[in-house]
């Protein structure tokens, strides 16, 4: 079944008692499963009424690794003639009985419905009424994929099939930076994201199911009741649409190439969703924050499992003049797309993903605390620079600070203190030679002696450009960017890299911030600088 929560400003949220949709129809008794929502009426009409796709599941269970059973799965809509209080199921359901008949498939589930101008130009519907949607799964020992199709504009229970988007073959690796991208997908979007040069980027969000486990970062470190994290991920994928030989008219497929890709989230985060915010100009994706290293047992005492994210928003970030990255080669780094200019040096083309910039209301101005610039020293006594140390008393709080990091410096980051005296603690860092950012939870007293304490572990550099007015080569401040809302940790490294990872300490507030920087030498020395620093404690919804 679905619920449904209602905001105005995406912070401010009202939920309701009742479930949105109850799987009580023949077509839909075993789940109504993940779907989205158009604000347009069957027959395209901007009346107000909602029109909302979902998988009516009729049989269970469905996996993967399971025979697909025809029929299991079909596509259903609902529509709301009261902004999206209450859901009236349509007599036609289900529009689409199942997956196309010539192809073996391993999944065919969670549709998502827009428009897509760069595919109406390569089939010739620009000025037509038309809509696109994907339905995520997977070609049986061949490929993950989503199955595209047309939809009419005026009659949004006429869809067309496509054929599958993409063929990328099974658990295709371009390097760790881009992810394994498994056997079959779930929750896929797309959206083509413009920078403003007149440049643009398609992107697919995708989820990943089946990732071969020496493929995951985290790989040997799990323990074995959370090691089902290894074949799932969350991950992003973009390339461009091959030309078609025929006439464009006669087109009964559309394939996309696979260029570059990467990961949405590292952690503990899955089933990502997006839609176009009109007030950001930004399309906003939010996702679910599992529970994977909780045991069952603690998962089934709390009677509810996993949390929606933070909303995020995604663009396209560009770092021009380029000449190293401080460990990889720049070549190895799959998660861009690496163009060499006139000059010698790369122009590097990413997912930019940050914060929505509405969650700044939640900070309580009264209960910001800053440090100023200074150095940062090896580590003291608390295993971090008691000169460089933020106070918190809550475990809701923000904190964003910018490093310059020092050439002999070979980790950086920072303490959270979950008792007074530090012996509880997680810590995060920039790990430099080995080009990751790691949140380190083993020294956390948890609730239960079975959570696990593995590692969150991202590859994540900083880069080295040129700058031409001067004829120097400046390196990228490490900025950091992490919210804590009990025991949902989100952390945001230079705009482009995610994790989100659960911390279940014994303590209900934490002890603060201490920040520190290591290196090979056994003197004391500064090996990072501090340029700027805030925390806002307490954070939340003034009422």
């Amino acid at each position: 079944m679905l619920g449904a929560c209602c905001s105005k400003d995406l912070i401010s949220w009202t939920t309701t008692d009742t479930p949105w949709l109850d799987p009580d129809q023949v077509y839909d008794k075993c789940g109504v499963f993940t779907g989205c929502l158009v604000p347009v009426d069957l027959d395209g009409s901007k009346n107000g009424v909602l029109t909302a796709f979902y998988t009516s599941v009729s049989q269970l269970p469905i996996h993967y690794t399971r025979q697909y059973n025809y029929g299991s799965e079909t596509l259903s809509l609902a529509i709301s003639k009261d902004s999206g209080k209450t859901w009236q199921k349509q007599s036609c359901n289900p529009i689409l009985p199942g997956p196309p008949l010539d192809l073996q498939v391993t999944g065919w589930r969670d549709p998502f419905v827009a428009s897509w101008p760069s595919l109406d130009k390569l089939l010739e519907n620009e000025g037509e009424d038309v809509l696109y949607g994907i339905i995520s799964g997977g070609i049986l020992n061949k490929s993950p994929t989503t199955f595209l199709y047309s939809i009419k504009g005026n009659d949004l229970t006429s869809w067309r099939s496509l054929g599958p988007l993409f063929d990328v073959g099974i658990n295709r690796y371009l390097s760790r930076w881009s992810g394994d991208l498994g056997k079959n997908l779930e929750v896929t979007n797309f959206i083509t994201l413009d920078d403003r040069n007149g440049g643009s980027m398609e992107v697919i969000i995708i989820g990943v199911e089946g990732g071969e486990s020496q493929n995951h970062p985290c790989f040997g470190k799990l323990p074995r009741h959370v090691e089902t994290r290894l074949s799932r991920s969350q991950l992003w994928l973009s390339g461009s649409f091959q030309t078609p030989k025929t006439s464009t008219r006669a087109i009964q497929s559309v394939d996309m190439t696979y260029e570059f890709g990467g990961y949405l989230d590292h952690g503990s985060y899955y089933a990502a969703n997006s839609f176009w915010d009109p007030n950001a100009r930004k399309q906003v994706v939010f996702g679910w924050v599992t529970e994977d290293d909780l045991p069952d047992d603690v998962r089934k005492q709390q009677g509810w499992s996993g949390a929606l994210s933070l909303p995020r928003t995604i663009a396209i970030q560009t770092l021009k003049r380029v000449v190293r990255a401080r460990a990889s080669p720049v070549e190895s780094i799959t998660s861009f797309q690496a163009t060499v200019d006139n000059h010698g040096t790369f122009t590097l083309r990413t997912l930019q993903i940050k914060p929505h910039p509405q969650l700044e209301k939640l900070r309580r101005p009264d209960l910001e605390i800053a440090l100023r610039p200074r150095d940062i020293y090896s580590s003291g006594l608390f295993g971090f620079d008691q000169q460089c140390f933020l106070p918190v008393g809550t475990s809701q709080w923000e904190m964003q600070c910018q490093i310059t990091v020092g050439q002999e410096c070979t980790r950086v980051g920072f303490c959270i203190g979950h008792s007074e005296d530090f012996v509880s603690y997680t810590k995060l860092f920039y790990d430099i030679s080995e080009d990751n950012f790691m949140t380190d939870r083993s020294r956390v007293v948890c609730v239960d002696q079975n959570v696990s304490l593995a590692p969150e572990v991202a590859p994540f550099t900083i880069f080295s450009q040129h700058d031409p007015e001067t004829d120097t080569t400046l390196e990228e401040t490490l900025n950091i960017r992490a919210f804590l809302d009990s025991s949902i940790l989100e952390v945001f490294v230079n705009d482009r890299t995610v994790i989100t990872t659960r911390i279940y300490s014994t303590a209900a507030n934490c002890f603060g911030l201490g920040f520190f920087a290591e290196g090979d030498s056994k003197t004391r020395m500064a090996l990072a600088r501090m340029l700027d620093c805030q925390v806002w404690d307490g954070i939340g919804v003034r009422s």
